[in-house]
């Protein structure tokens, strides 16, 4: 009588420990899911900055002015050389991808925000040429 209780008493045990094993490590994936799907909307806000580069052996520059939205949507301009528009996308981790017209088809880089100031920095290319691009 004694073994089948020890027995019972062990499966018991067992099966809690089984489900506290699932439970740790269903919350672990939905934590590791919400930290890669992130929190975009520390980075809205404004900044604006200056371009420069070298198209078809040329030097070249400008100025420009984005705004970030809290879903992490990009839009603004540049102007200089050339003029157009940005927009884009920036994700949890500060990475921007936008497109601009006017030739200077892909602006990408990464933001910061600081004492609550939103910076940033990158590269461009298009036009037959390329440069970097930094806010103020």
């Amino acid at each position: 009588m004694m073994s089948k209780e020890i027995i019972s008493l062990y499966r018991a045990g067992g099966i809690r420990l089984v489900i506290l094993m699932f439970v740790l490590v269903l919350m672990f994936f939905v934590s590791v899911t919400a930290a890669d799907s992130g929190n975009v909307s520390v980075y809205k806000g404004a900044f604006s900055g200056e371009w420069s580069g070298e198209v078809n052996g040329m030097a070249i520059n400008g100025i420009f002015s984005v705004s970030i939205s809290a879903d992490g949507n990009v839009s603004g301009a540049f102007s200089g050389f050339v003029s157009g528009t940005i927009s884009g996308t920036v994700n949890a981790s500060g990475e921007i991808k936008a497109q601009g017209s006017a030739g200077l088809g892909e602006w990408v880089g990464n933001l910061s925000v600081s004492g609550g100031r939103l910076s940033g920095n990158g590269e461009w290319k298009g036009y037959g040429g390329g440069g970097t691009w930094s806010s103020k």
